[in-house]
């Protein structure tokens, strides 16, 4: 079926595209983050989007040129919020922020559970070396984003000099684990393991 949608594809490639990509990457991120990526077929996308298999063949290659534009989508959008933690100027009440806006994710009925990259470390970095170094770039845009915010904090007296770097991977292992626990259905203890990390991190410059 495959190879026969890709010739189907390939002799179609000289025709205009008649839908936007940019709605198709939508959808697909949609679909990839709620159910991810083994259960999502390309009839999935199809029926949502009611473009054609040979036309996203066409546009994407296959289901993995899909799924990495989807990915890559997600990314940006996650980049915009560190891009707001790393040019912040409070420091620690820029993590917290930060930290708040991915709770509110969690416990939001407007989009998936979890986070589309933490979702694929757990299905499929462990056997695909192409995600895995995906998942390993994300994992450190997050951490060095918060190393930023929290050198900026330490400048700023908010907490102890020389502190700042295992303090960010604190709150990205807490992060992240609560992001698992919500994808696993237990939204509520995901949102009370924010909730005490939201503590801890204000806690931090009345500490000092």
């Amino acid at each position: 079926m495959e190879e026969k949608l890709a010739e189907a594809a390939h002799a179609g490639r000289g025709r205009p595209r008649s839908f936007d990509p940019d709605v198709v990457i939508d959808a697909a991120l949609a679909l990839f983050w709620a159910r991810g990526y083994d259960a999502t077929k390309f009839e999935d996308v199809t029926a949502v989007t009611g473009v054609n298999a040979s036309s996203l063949y066409a546009a994407f290659g296959n289901k993995r040129g899909l799924f990495q534009a989807a990915m890559d989508r997600y990314r940006t959008l996650v980049g915009v919020a560190l891009e707001v933690l790393v040019a912040g100027d409070e420091g620690v009440a820029d993590v917290a922020r930060f930290v708040e806006w991915v709770r509110a994710g969690i416990v939001s009925d407007e989009q998936p559970s979890g986070c589309l990259v933490v979702n694929t470390m757990v299905e499929l970095a462990s056997t695909d070396t192409e995600l895995a170094a995906v998942v390993r770039q994300y994992r450190e845009d997050v951490r060095n984003s918060l190393r930023t915010a929290l050198a900026r904090a330490e400048h700023v007296g908010d907490i102890e000099p020389g502190t700042g770097d295992q303090r960010a991977l604190l709150v990205q292992a807490s992060l992240f684990g609560a992001l698992v626990t919500g994808r696993s259905g237990a939204i509520d203890e995901a949102d009370s393991m924010l909730h005490s990390l939201l503590d801890e991190v204000r806690g931090w410059h009345t500490a000092r």
